[in-house]
C-alpha cells in the first residue's frame, strides 16, 4: 500500500525547506541585518532561486517568491533602538539629559506627578554626574595615548542622515525618533 500524505504533511515539509533556504540565504548574503530591508528585492530573487530548485526536486514549480518584511524580535529591537539612541545622542552627560527628558512624561502620569519626582531627579542626576566623573577618571591615563594614536573623526552629517533614513526605511526606528535625530544633526550642522 502506498504511503499517503495530507495537505498538512506537505505544508510542514515545504515550510521546513523554506526555513532552511531562508537561513542559508540570509547567512550567505553578506548583507548586514540593518541593510537587509533595503535589499529585499535582491534577497527575494536569491531565495526564490534556491527554493525553486528545492521545490523542483519534489515535482513542484515555484512561480514567485517575495520577502515582504524583515523584522527583529521585540527584545532585540528594543536593545537596538536604545543603542541607536545612545549613538545619536553622544556623550554620557547628554545621554543623562536625554533620559531625564524621556522620564518626565512618565513621571507626570504617576501619582506623585512632577512634584514627586523632584528628589528622584536630583538623585539620578547626582548618580549620572558621579558615573561620568568616575568614567572620566578611569579614562584619564589612556587619554594622552589615545590622542597621540588617533584623532577622533567626526561623522559626516550627510552620512549620519543617510544612516538614519536607512534605519527608518528598515523599520528599526520610528518616524518620531528619525525626526528628532534629524533635527539634532541639522542643529549641529547649522550651529
Amino acid at each position: 500500500m502506498a504511503a499517503q500524505y495530507s495537505g498538512v504533511d506537505l505544508e510542514n515539509q515545504l515550510r521546513n525547506i523554506a526555513v532552511t533556504q531562508l537561513a542559508a540565504a540570509f547567512g550567505s548574503s553578506g548583507i548586514p541585518f540593518l541593510d537587509m530591508a533595503a535589499n529585499q528585492v535582491l534577497l527575494s530573487q536569491k531565495i526564490g532561486e534556491l527554493l525553486g530548485a528545492e521545490f523542483a526536486k519534489l515535482g513542484l514549480a515555484l512561480e514567485n517568491f517575495t520577502v515582504e518584511s524583515i523584522t527583529l524580535p521585540a527584545s532585540i529591537q528594543a536593545a537596538l533602538d536604545k543603542k541607536i539612541s545612545m549613538g545619536v545622542i553622544g556623550d554620557l552627560g547628554r545621554y543623562t539629559q536625554y533620559q531625564t527628558a524621556e522620564s518626565i512624561p512618565l513621571a507626570a502620569q504617576n501619582e506623585g506627578g512632577l512634584a514627586g519626582i523632584g528628589a528622584g531627579l536630583g538623585v539620578g542626576a547626582g548618580i549620572g554626574q558621579a558615573m561620568a566623573g568616575a568614567m572620566a577618571g578611569m579614562m584619564q591615563p589612556n587619554a594622552q595615548q589615545a590622542q597621540q594614536n588617533a584623532q577622533p573623526v567626526a561623522e559626516d552629517p550627510q552620512a549620519k542622515l543617510v544612516k538614519l533614513k536607512s534605519l527608518l526605511d528598515g523599520g528599526l526606528i520610528s518616524q518620531e525618533d528619525f525626526d528628532k535625530a534629524k533635527a539634532e544633526v541639522l542643529k549641529q550642522l547649522i550651529g
